[in-house]
């Protein structure tokens, strides 16, 4: 079966539908962010109590288990690899009535391979007319493996179409984006600088140089082990590589954590999580290595795969 993530952020229109927060723990060399409810969720044996104003999240479960089967027929779960919400307030550009937005088109996926990303609007599905995300929803599930949807889509105020091919789901997913980010295009971003204090948003302006991105929280004792080699391919690297350390967590514990410790590197502040959300950030520590050509150079997750991402930035770099 189908499987959505329906999202919203507190800092853009919000969905109709019930909000979630992230919720993180940590385990082995990985750090894992999970999902759970808020108070606002109606109440249900599946419904926790805790609430928090971060990045707002609704699932649509499917049926079976998490792996590429779905567990009640054997059968490959289908997949286009596309997050939509129902937005609350109109969106610009589009029909007042006309709701359903893309939220992300995961790298690699046939919704990557159709030219879709976020804020883009559907406005029909195989010629029927999508108001909700559950009416798109409607028309997906009859498309098989090796189908096409047709979508008429609006970005920005203009239409276009766009076709995408249902594919069996991938058993492995995180092998999926180690495989499908690199030589893709990076995100353009701006987010608001906590270290240095004065150097105010950190932008994705590489002016022809490499940059690194490390996804990391204060509690993940993972990135605790990593930070020093990300340090010192900081200081080694100077001025040829940009290093912005990324962090979804409060403000203020993060900065309270900065006091206290040895590294030195630019750190900036994805309160919302919108950036994570782009390079499809569920495990920490995550790096992702971008050329000088704004392409994806690599992408990967744990201590053994920053590793990895850091020595390639040192072989790129010749250092």
């Amino acid at each position: 079966m189908l499987c959505f993530a329906i999202l919203a952020s507190p800092g853009c229109r919000k969905s109709e539908e019930e909000a979630t927060a992230g919720e993180e723990t940590t385990a082995g060399e990985e750090a894992t962010v999970s999902r759970q409810p808020t108070a606002k969720a109606t109440p249900s044996p599946k419904t926790p109590s805790k609430s928090s104003s971060k990045v707002q999240v609704v699932k649509l479960e499917s049926p079976g288990s998490k792996s590429g089967e779905d567990s009640r027929t054997g059968l490959p779960k289908r997949w286009l690899g596309i997050t939509v919400a129902n937005m609350k307030e109109p969106i610009p550009g589009a029909p007042e009535d006309c709701r359903t937005q893309v939220q992300r088109a995961m790298r690699g996926s046939p919704a990557h391979e159709a030219g879709l990303r976020r804020g883009d609007v559907i406005m029909a599905a195989q010629g029927q007319p999508v108001k909700r995300f559950q009416e798109y929803l409607a028309q997906a599930r009859k498309v098989e493996i090796g189908e096409r949807l047709k979508l008429q889509m609006l970005r920005e105020g203009q239409p276009f179409e766009a076709e995408l091919e249902m594919l069996a789901k991938p058993k492995d997913m995180r092998g999926w984006r180690r495989r499908a980010f690199p030589g893709t295009e990076a995100f353009a971003f701006s987010l608001p600088s906590l270290r240095p204090a004065n150097a105010g948003s950190s932008h994705h302006n590489l002016g022809g140089k490499p940059q690194l991105l490390y996804f990391w929280a204060t509690w993940c004792a993972p990135c605790r082990q990593i930070a020093p080699q990300v340090e010192q391919l900081y200081k080694k690297a100077g001025d040829a590589l940009t290093i912005v350390a990324v962090s979804s967590e409060e403000e203020t514990v993060i900065r309270r954590y900065l006091k206290s410790s040895d590294t030195t590197y630019p750190v900036a502040h994805d309160l919302h999580g919108m950036l994570k959300q782009d390079y499809e950030v569920s495990k920490l520590p995550t790096a992702v290595l971008v050329g000088g050509n704004g392409r994806v150079i690599l992408w990967d997750y744990g201590l053994g795969g920053v590793r990895k991402v850091l020595r390639t930035a040192r072989e790129q770099l010749e250092l």
